[in-house]
């Protein structure tokens, strides 16, 4: 059994478009078809786009498990 990281960042936002659209059909697909792997999906969200990322569809695959980091909104705005 192999370990696979997939950057679910692409999915932060709650209108999914072009690389996020991409991310989540790839993924849906993995998760089906290979079943002797383990997935980790893990990202990086704000405060306020960290249930997008922790809804997903994943949970009901065993092979699949979140690790979503949260930072502030802040650590992206200039000063």
């Amino acid at each position: 059994m192999k370990t696979i990281g997939i950057d679910i960042s692409p999915l932060n936002d709650k209108q999914k478009t072009g690389i996020g659209v991409y991310t989540f059909e790839l993924i849906k697909v993995l998760l089906e078809i290979n079943k002797q792997d383990r997935f980790v999906l893990f990202g990086i969200s704000t405060f306020e786009t960290r249930n997008y990322l922790k809804n997903i569809e994943y949970k009901k695959y065993s092979n699949a498990r979140l690790a979503i980091y949260t930072i502030p909104a802040r650590a992206f705005s200039k000063h």
